[in-house]
């Protein structure tokens, strides 16, 4: 992403130093050329220079982006809406089942049934499509039973919060038990080493100035 940034700024810098240069006497015109081209050069790589370039780097690798305040043993874990998925979750993690909501229809608990050691089941359960999933998997290898409610059912609390203005900002997660306990705390950073005013030019159709991200994903191990 630098060096595709750098090209394009080295490119439009030599655009305007032939339009620049020309309103100065021809024997200062190399000087001209050398000091837009090089500004050019340099600016994707400022950045490195900034404080909060740095702040963000030590954030990244402080070691409590991911907190574990409690840990509630279950037999079945919670994991969402998507079935496939909750049953890659369970079967990665060895739970013995997974709980999964499906809106108005209501909480499910999926069991892998006595067939699905088999190799048709195992060669049917890791098919990549969902439909596909749903259609062979689903029936006769993992059973989808209906329950009253999960063992438990994590809530999650979402904050935002700028540190550095235009440069640098905090995503953090909350994951509690329904009467309010603590379970964890996860972290993520984004970082804008251009800014987020005229930098959004660079993000092209996307309209965002080009980030840096140290995702909270990994640390819920999903």
């Amino acid at each position: 992403m630098i060096g595709l940034i750098a090209l394009a700024f080295l490119v439009a810098a030599i655009f305007v130093a032939w339009l620049f240069t020309r309103l100065f006497d021809e024997r200062i015109r190399p000087l001209v050329w050398v000091g837009v081209i090089g500004c050019a050069i340099a600016f994707p790589f400022l950045h490195f220079l900034y404080p909060s370039y740095w702040e963000y780097q030590a954030l990244c690798k402080s070691p409590d982006r991911f907190v574990v305040h409690e840990v509630v043993p279950v037999r079945s874990v919670f994991y969402g809406t998507s079935a496939m998925y909750a049953y890659r979750f369970g079967q990665r993690h060895k739970y013995e089942s997974v709980d999964i909501k499906e809106g108005h229809f209501g909480y499910f608990r999926l069991t892998n049934t006595s067939e699905w050691a088999t190799p048709a089941c195992q060669k049917a359960c890791a098919d990549p499509s969902v439909f596909v999933w749903e259609k062979t998997c689903l029936p006769g290898c993992v059973s989808k039973t209906p329950i009253t409610a999960p063992e438990v059912e994590p809530k999650f609390v979402s904050a935002e919060s700028i540190l550095v203005e235009g440069r640098l900002t905090a995503s953090r997660i909350k994951v509690n038990t329904p009467d309010g306990r603590k379970l964890a705390t996860s972290s993520a950073y984004t970082y804008y080493p251009y800014g987020q005013g005229w930098a959004s030019l660079l993000g092209g159709a996307s309209g965002s100035p080009p980030p840096r991200h140290a995702s909270m994903t990994s640390g819920f191990g999903i």
